[in-house]
């Protein structure tokens, strides 16, 4: 259920998304999202995005995600690399 909140469907919504944080973060297989966590309760003004292609690690930071009601964490479930083909030049 929570999946649908928080994925990436497409750059042009990560875009719109993004223009209310102070910076943007990405972390690269984020295992269980331990540090991604973690960094995203510290800094609640950056936006975090996740990439996993692993279910088990996305099924558990989406549990985390509940569990410190955050909302400054997006998930990327395909091959990072796709992603960055995508995002515009210094967006990161």
């Amino acid at each position: 259920n929570l999946l649908p909140l928080f994925k990436i469907n497409s750059v042009k919504e990560l875009l719109a998304k993004s223009v209310n944080y102070q910076n943007i973060c990405l972390e690269i297989g984020f295992g269980y999202g331990d540090l991604l966590i973690k960094e995203a309760n510290q800094n609640r003004n950056n936006l975090y995005i996740g990439c996993e292609p692993f279910i088990n690690g996305v099924i558990s930071l989406l549990h985390k995600i509940q569990i410190n009601n955050l909302h400054n964490i997006l998930i990327y479930t395909d091959d990072a690399r796709k992603l960055l083909a995508l995002l515009p030049d210094s967006f990161l």
